[in-house]
């Protein structure tokens, strides 16, 4: 072996050495950076060169720079992370509705049993003013109630619509910037090389767009990927990003919709179609929980005016006809076509027109009966509420909401612990142990004084040679 031979040897090993240093550097230096895969040098032997007395090694040849991955668990964090965020956006705002919903003296049904309790003292001094009195303060109290909790349900749907307006501007940017990144490392595709730390900002910013919605991802001969939304939707071809958008629905512009265009065709995507993400939760909250609740908020409006309202009209009031009678029952609410947010006292509604009397009563006595007051009190026993009464059904309203939090805090316990296992899996094979690396940067920088040490000695031979031949 020449010493020319000797010299590449040691020049190969000192290659090799400093590539392994170099990237247990930028393994220490990128420890922190969420997203950072661990990169490691794949080194092969040279091939051996037959010289008539055997075949002699020529060193070795840093192949490539490869980082450490693993498809299965880098899709089941996305997959969890998804699912995980879903869960917490949902059970934050069951939360929140929950409270919208007061209990004992600070509910509906306790309210409305004080307005029926009234309407029993009425019934024992039909003609007392004061007690008529407190009739209309409870049934205002009432009306009060139900617009406060609409209204604090409509201050839910107006946090969800801004929730899903920010959301689908994130998922956007998210896209575009995967697309490009898409674009770049396409544009290595040349070099027979992995773009490594792009291909960990790509990984990095398809876990953050989990965490809005669900994605699956299909690899390019190329090396871009694609990623679908819904199953199927395209979000991400190549380079080319498409758009989420969140709109009024055409029907109820309180709710928003989430749509995506493709090809000039617009998408609906909602919380069947997206089964992971923020916006899926955010989603299935307002299309189930918040719909229910706001619907069942309307049936006991309604149900209450038109019960009350439907007696009223059953009775004499104390207002004279100017024909020596009284005049009917009026309507004691008024109620919009908004349900719960629109109801109140009818306007002009006072003490003397409450139809304490019933039609069945003389009208001369109108004015001491108490038959259709009597009857007013007993509505609190009345089972028109889908076959419960208005306390019971309120109650069934509460307790709905209660076991869907219940729930909710159940499903969102489990799938963050199963994110925050798939993340810690995942960082058991991608992340960068510094005490490894330490380890391994001494031995990496004893191999390179070896190295040194071959070419040193490979100077010597040269030189010895030289000298012989002079």
């Amino acid at each position: 072996m020449s010493s020319t031979s000797l010299l590449s040897l040691g020049a190969s090993g000192l290659r090799a050495a400093q590539a392994q240093l170099a990237t247990a550097g930028h393994n220490i230096a990128n420890a922190s950076v969420e997203g950072y895969s661990r990169q490691s040098v794949k080194t092969v032997t040279s091939q051996g060169m037959f010289s008539g007395s055997g075949y002699f090694g020529r060193g070795v040849e840093v192949q490539t720079v490869e980082r450490e991955v693993n498809g299965f668990l880098t899709d089941q964090v996305s997959q969890t992370t998804s699912q995980a965020s879903a869960d917490e956006v949902r059970q934050k705002m069951l939360s929140q509705m929950e409270s919208s919903f007061g209990t004992g003296e600070q509910g509906l049904g306790y309210t409305a049993t004080q307005m029926f309790n009234a309407f029993g003292d009425v019934a024992a001094e039909p003609t007392d003013a004061s007690a008529r009195r407190v009739v209309i303060e409870r049934a205002g109290d009432l009306a009060s109630m139900f617009r406060s909790t609409a209204s604090s349900l409509s201050g839910l749907q107006h946090g969800v619509t801004q929730d899903l307006k920010n959301s689908v501007a994130e998922v956007n940017n998210l896209a575009q910037r995967i697309a490009d990144l898409n674009a770049q490392i396409a544009g290595t595709r040349g070099s027979a090389q992995q773009p490594n730390d792009l291909l960990d900002q790509r990984d990095q910013l398809i876990q953050d767009l989990s965490s809005y919605v669900q994605v699956n991802r299909v690899e390019q001969d190329d090396g871009s990927l694609n990623l679908f939304v819904g199953g199927s939707q395209t979000l991400v071809v190549g380079s080319d990003a498409y758009q989420l958008k969140a709109a009024p629905d055409a029907v109820d512009s309180s709710v928003t919709r989430v749509s995506i265009d493709v090809a000039g065709v617009s998408r609906n995507l909602d919380s069947g179609i997206l089964v992971g993400g923020r916006l899926a939760g955010l989603l299935q909250f307002q299309d189930d929980d918040l719909a229910a609740a706001r619907s069942q908020l309307d049936t006991l409006a309604n149900g209450i005016a038109d019960l009350v309202n439907g007696q009223q009209s059953q009775g004499w009031t104390l207002r004279d006809d100017g024909a020596g009678g009284t005049t009917q029952g009026t309507d004691l609410f008024e109620v919009g076509s908004r349900g719960a947010a629109t109801l109140k006292l009818s306007a002009g509604f006072a003490t003397d027109d409450i139809a304490a009397a019933s039609l069945g009563s003389p009208a001369s006595a109108a004015r001491s009966s108490n038959g259709n007051a009597l009857a007013l009190q007993n509505l609190a026993d009345s089972e028109q509420f889908a076959g419960a009464t208005f306390t019971d059904y309120f109650s069934q309203v509460v307790a709905d909401v209660g076991v869907r939090v219940q729930t909710a805090d159940a499903r969102a316990d489990v799938s963050s612990n199963l994110a925050a296992d798939a993340r810690q899996q995942l960082g058991a094979v991608t992340g960068v142990n510094l005490d490894e690396e330490a380890a391994k940067l001494l031995q990496y920088q004893q191999s390179y004084q070896a190295a040194a040490k071959v070419l040193q000695v490979a100077q010597k031979v040269f030189d010895t040679l030289m000298s012989l031949g002079g």
